[in-house]
C-alpha cells in the first residue's frame, strides 16, 4: 500500500498464466484486507521520535543522533519486539545524554516530566532498553552491518557516527 507504482490487477492475472480472474484476485484482497481489520501498518519509531525532539526542544544534532541509534537498532534480533515508541523513547533519551556530557549527571537529568508526559515513559521504563542501545552503539564498528554506520557518516547526517564518545555510550547512562 505503500508502493509508488502500484501493479493494475491485471499485471496480477499475467503473472498467474490466467489461472485467477482479476475478479478472483480482488475478491482474495478483499477477503485478506477484513481478516486483518484493515490494519496494514503501524508506526515506526520516527513518528514517535520525531514528537519526542519537538518536546524536548532538540536541536538538529540531537535529533539526527537518535535517527542513528534507532536505525541501528532496527537490525538487533533482541530490539525486533520492543515497540516502536519505546525504541524511539529510548533513542532520544540516550542521544540527549550523550549530547550533555558526562559532567551533568545521569538519564533522569535529561528526561523531564514534558518527555515523560508526551512520550509515555518514565526513566525507569526506558533503562533497559537505553542500557542496550548503548552496547549496540558501542560496537557499531565491530558488526558485519555497516550500512547505518557509513549513512551517518557522511556530511548529510553531520558525521554524527564518527563522534568519538559514542564508542563509551555505555559510560553515560550510569547513574
Amino acid at each position: 500500500y505503500e508502493e509508488m507504482f502500484c501493479p493494475e490487477v491485471a499485471d496480477f492475472t499475467y503473472i498467474t498464466n490466467n489461472t485467477y480472474t482479476s475478479d478472483m484476485i480482488k475478491s482474495m484482497e478483499r477477503r485478506i484486507l477484513s481478516s486483518i481489520d484493515f490494519r496494514l501498518g503501524r508506526p515506526i519509531p520516527l513518528h514517535f521520535l520525531r514528537r519526542g525532539s519537538k518536546a524536548a526542544y532538540a536541536g538538529a544534532s540531537v535529533h539526527t543522533l537518535a535517527k542513528y541509534i534507532m536505525e541501528l537498532a532496527m537490525v538487533q534480533y533482541d530490539l525486533v519486539a520492543t515497540s516502536p515508541s519505546l525504541i524511539a523513547a529510548a533513542s532520544l533519551m540516550l542521544a540527549l545524554r550523550l549530547t550533555r556530557g558526562k559532567a551533568e549527571g545521569g538519564l533522569s537529568l535529561v528526561w523531564t516530566p514534558t518527555l515523560v508526559q508526551y512520550m509515555g515513559y518514565n526513566v525507569e521504563d526506558l533503562k533497559e532498553t537505553v542500557i542496550k542501545l548503548a552496547k549496540v552503539m558501542a560496537t557499531a564498528k565491530d558488526t558485519k552491518q555497516q550500512a547505518v554506520l557509513k549513512k551517518y557518516s557522511k556530511k548529510k547526517y553531520m558525521k554524527i557516527a564518527l563522534l568519538p564518545h559514542l564508542l563509551f555510550a555505555q559510560d553515560y547512562i550510569k547513574e
